[in-house]
């Protein structure tokens, strides 16, 4: 972890080399993970990215100096990213936006997003899931008029992808939105329905939103 900070949304984030969790990730028994890794674990290094994680506070070792115990609120970030294995990565129209990967629980959703300081470091924010449908919400209400962003939901363990999903802002107050994969469809709602929307074209029935 290299920082805590809070983002223009109002959350608090917490940064940690993408080397850093992979490690941690594989560690619990998932050696491969989808979402916006650009590393693998390198087990040479391995004492080394332990020790980082260590002085970062991320880790403690337990009495016996064998075992690793994730600390709080990583540990917690780390079960619910490793209960569902299902992911939602966000690629918005503008420039500057950052492509955020969501991983989802029943309960709770793990933000994901590259940091601009630091190469290969990730910021993490553990949401609610009402939380999470908002900020999609508005991202996509912050599109003008024909402007449309790419929703993947996607497995995270193998990463083959369930649906991927174009939202478009059709008009002042409406939007289109169109998939394919597991199943193909086409939904048209207005602002204010667009949660339910998403849910749905996403396929993901199984979250509690209320």
């Amino acid at each position: 972890m290299d920082a805590i900070g809070y983002n223009d949304d109002c959350y608090e984030i917490y940064y940690m080399k993408e080397s850093g969790l992979k490690l941690l990730l594989a560690g619990l028994g998932q050696e491969g993970w989808y979402g916006l890794f650009s590393v693998k674990v390198n087990k040479d290094t391995a004492n080394e990215t332990l020790a980082g994680l260590y002085q970062d506070g991320v880790i403690d070792w337990d009495d016996s100096g064998d075992a690793v115990k994730v600390r709080q609120p990583f540990a917690g970030m780390l079960d619910a990213m490793l209960e569902k294995k299902v992911c939602v990565t966000a690629q918005m129209p503008w420039e500057d936006a950052f492509v955020r990967c969501f991983y989802l629980s029943a309960s709770a959703s793990v933000l994901t997003q590259k940091s601009r300081r630091e190469e290969k470091t990730l910021g993490m924010a553990k949401l609610s899931l009402p939380r999470w449908m908002r900020l999609l919400e508005d991202d996509c209400g912050r599109m003008e008029t024909g402007e449309s962003c790419i929703l993947t939901c996607q497995s995270s363990k193998n990463g083959r992808v369930y649906r991927r999903i174009q939202v478009k802002r059709s008009g002042l107050r409406s939007f289109f939105l169109e998939w394919e994969g597991d199943e193909d469809g086409k939904l048209s709602c207005m602002l204010e329905e667009l949660a339910g929307a998403l849910t749905a074209a996403l396929g993901l029935d199984w979250l509690y939103l209320d």
